[in-house]
């Protein structure tokens, strides 16, 4: 049977042990599922691994099984043309709001213990996985809001990688700023010295052309006293 746009989608969801086939939770939808016959295609399946989803057909259906690591294993009854990324999409939302709700419960209750407690869930489920129509609109959305966030992410990103830039250079500015200051304290301390360095370097040339004055003027002027003391 061909799948449907609109309904008649998703006929059946449950949750069972692995060890022991008990089915803890389930729900019709659309049709009236048997229980046995759920029971005896879950006994054939015998060597599940956990995080694999397994896809078969069963007379005009098609079944859907996913195990976790606990030992449930989550199933969906669906026709057999429906879209296998809305059926595994939909194990996956399955398995996520039942541990959720339901926690480890499940690997000790009876027959159908938890099927009262999770009924309008897997109600609300089936709903929604049964109005392809929908989903395909919904998945267009998710598509857009992605492609929004990646944008978004991409702008912060690369806002971010701006703003690392511009502390960046503010940081060389000031280490700039600092050595700038380094260098000029440097270059008046060298000025400073190089001013006392001329200073005494004009005192020594003062005091050896007095030196050479004084040695040329007092032997001349002792000369002159003695000639005017022979006179």
């Amino acid at each position: 049977m061909a799948s449907q746009a609109g309904a008649n989608n998703v006929f059946y969801v449950g949750v069972a042990r692995l060890a022991d086939r008990v089915i803890v939770a389930n729900h019709s939808y659309n049709v009236s599922t048997n229980a046995e016959s759920v029971k005896t295609v879950l006994r054939q399946q015998m060597n599940m691994r956990p995080g694999t989803i397994y896809n078969f057909d069963v007379s005009d259906t098609t079944w859907h099984l996913k195990g976790d690591d606990a030992g449930r294993v989550f199933i969906l009854i669906t026709q057999s043309q429906y879209p296998l990324r809305f059926a595994h999409q939909c194990l996956e939302e399955f398995e996520t709001v039942f541990v959720a709700k339901a926690g480890d419960r499940s690997m000790r209750e009876n027959e159908n213990g938890l099927t009262r407690m999770m009924s309008s869930t897997l109600a609300k489920l089936c709903a929604k996985y049964d109005n392809l129509e929908e989903l395909d609109q919904l998945t267009a959305l998710n598509v857009k809001v992605n492609n929004v966030k990646l944008t978004m992410q991409d702008n912060v990103r690369q806002a971010l990688e701006g703003t690392h830039k511009i502390e960046a250079l503010e940081k060389s500015a000031e280490e700039l700023q600092a050595q700038a200051g380094v260098f000029k304290k440097q270059a008046h301390d060298l000025r400073k010295h190089m001013w006392w360095k001329n200073c005494k370097m004009k005192i020594i040339i003062f005091l050896v052309i007095l030196a050479i004055l004084c040695a040329c003027i007092i032997p001349i002027a002792i000369q002159v006293n003695e000639s005017k003391s022979d006179n």
